[in-house]
Formats: C-alpha cells, sequence, structure tokens
C-alpha cells in the first residue's frame, strides 16, 4: 500500500452493510481494501465479513434506538417536574452580614427617603434656568442671543429649545 493520506489512497475492494433506524436506511458500516492483498483477502473471507457486518449494523441499530428512547423519556421527565415555588429572596439576604456595606445601604436609604432628594435631572434643569436668566438679563449680553449660545458653547438651535423650555421666550 503506496497511499500515506486517505486523499491518496484508491479504494479496490468495499464490503459494506446498511445501518437502518426504523426501516429507513440511515448509515453505512463497511470495510475497505486499499491494497491488493487486502482485496484478495476481503474476497476470498467474504462470507465471514458479510454476517459480522450485519451483526453490528444491527448493534448500531438498537443503540440508536435506545438513545431516541432515552432522549425521549428526558423529555417527559423534564415536563412532569413540578413547578417549585421558590421561596422569595430579599435585598439585605444578598448582600450578607458585612456590616460596612450594611451601613452605606442604611445611609442611602435615608437620603432616598428624604425631602431635601432631588433627581439629577430636576437640579440640571434648575441650574440652566439659572443660567439662562443671569445672560438674559446681564445687559451685555441684552437681546443677542448667538452670543449667549457663544458663551455657554452651545449652538442656537439648542439655546431656543432651552429658553421654550424653561418658558423664557
Amino acid at each position: 500500500m503506496n497511499c500515506k493520506f486517505l486523499q491518496q489512497c484508491r479504494e479496490l475492494a468495499t464490503i459494506g452493510f446498511p445501518v437502518h433506524k426504523r426501516e429507513k436506511t440511515v448509515g453505512v458500516i463497511g470495510i475497505i481494501g486499499f491494497s491488493p492483498e487486502q482485496k484478495e483477502k476481503m474476497l476470498h473471507h467474504s462470507e465471514k465479513w458479510t454476517p459480522f457486518l450485519q451483526h453490528i449494523s444491527s448493534l448500531i441499530e438498537h443503540k440508536l434506538l435506545e438513545l431516541d428512547a432515552e432522549r425521549e423519556k428526558s423529555c417527559h421527565i423534564q415536563e412532569e417536574v413540578p413547578e417549585a415555588s421558590a421561596p422569595p429572596v430579599y435585598f439585605a439576604q444578598l448582600i450578607g452580614a458585612e456590616t460596612g456595606l450594611r451601613d452605606v445601604i442604611a445611609k442611602a436609604k435615608k437620603v432616598t427617603n428624604s425631602i431635601s432628594t432631588v433627581s439629577l435631572e430636576q437640579m440640571l434643569a434648575d441650574y440652566e434656568r439659572s443660567v439662562l436668566q443671569r445672560y438674559y438679563a446681564d445687559s451685555s449680553f441684552a437681546q443677542d442671543k448667538a452670543a449667549i449660545a457663544n458663551e455657554l458653547k452651545i449652538s442656537s438651535s439648542t439655546l431656543y429649545r432651552k429658553l421654550e423650555k424653561y418658558g423664557l421666550e
């Protein structure tokens, strides 16, 4: 045999037997000869190889059916698992007993529940309104909206939107 790789080899003899699954052919099991010597041995002993391949084919078919049955059984088992109601999980359980973290959370709760808590959005709106009012009141900028936009480093269209938003127009 002069071939080192399968791509270089030429089949000289083949004995095969189909593999079935529920009366449908799903593959072939076989023996391949690549040399004249292998071909001669295969032809000489073909009466032994055929029953052997038939037996192997039957084993493979049985195993395929067994795997299908297992897969189907596991699907049924999965469907039959009752839904267990999980106990509720509370934030305090997640953070554990670390006192430093609990102190930070307690302080954060105190701040968020206080009357003085203002959203960042509200703080920004208040700041923008006060800046615009200040520029609007300044006599050097008086009615020069382009100069106000330039000073604030925003576009004229952004300035007009903000003036309208805060009722300063």
